[in-house]
């Protein structure tokens, strides 16, 4: 009789070893799926800052270069809608600093965001070493022609919507027309 009570007891153990095991198979695969659904959240909330931080703005700019000179509020409305949308990829790569290091995320920032800068300062100078040449049809040289008639440069993707650059568009569309 003992003999029996023992066996229906080690059955019983067994029993709620195995339900809990199984339990515990099904709170791992609620877990891996929870994963898998945060990591495709992830993937396509990086997609959609791709597109709608990079893509979309540099789509603006490109429009801004189809812009004529007798439209000069038109073109610095795009860029700024440009420049708007260019701020939607900062949410991205900013908290990445926090993630990597939090104590020294301060520190880490500001390396990355003088690395980053770097080109944007040079750029210029380069650019002015590569158009020597004063005049507005200089700013193809670096796009690879060579040789483009003064009276299509408005076709030349120009980021420069200040009112000198529109001021020699318009006279020198005066001179070739």
């Amino acid at each position: 009789m003992m003999m029996m009570i023992m066996i229906i007891m080690m059955m019983m153990m067994i029993m709620i070893m195995m339900i809990i095991m199984m339990m515990m198979i099904m709170i791992m695969m609620i877990m891996i799926m929870m994963m898998m659904m945060i990591m495709i959240m992830m993937m396509m909330s990086m997609i959609m800052m791709i597109i709608s931080g990079m893509f979309l703005p540099g789509a603006f700019l490109i429009g801004t270069g189809f812009i004529g000179c007798e439209q000069p509020f038109l073109a610095v409305a795009i860029l700024s809608i440009a420049v708007g949308f260019s701020g939607l990829q900062y949410a991205g790569f900013i908290v990445n600093h926090v993630d990597i290091a939090p104590p020294f995320a301060g520190i880490l920032f500001g390396i990355s965001n003088t690395a980053a800068t770097l080109p944007g300062i040079l750029a210029p100078y380069a650019i002015g070493v590569i158009t020597a040449d004063v005049s507005i049809c200089a700013y193809y040289v670096p796009f690879g022609s060579k040789e483009v008639p003064c009276h299509r440069w408005r076709y030349c993707i120009r980021a420069f919507a200040c009112k000198i650059l529109v001021d020699k568009c318009r006279l020198q569309t005066r001179e070739h027309y």
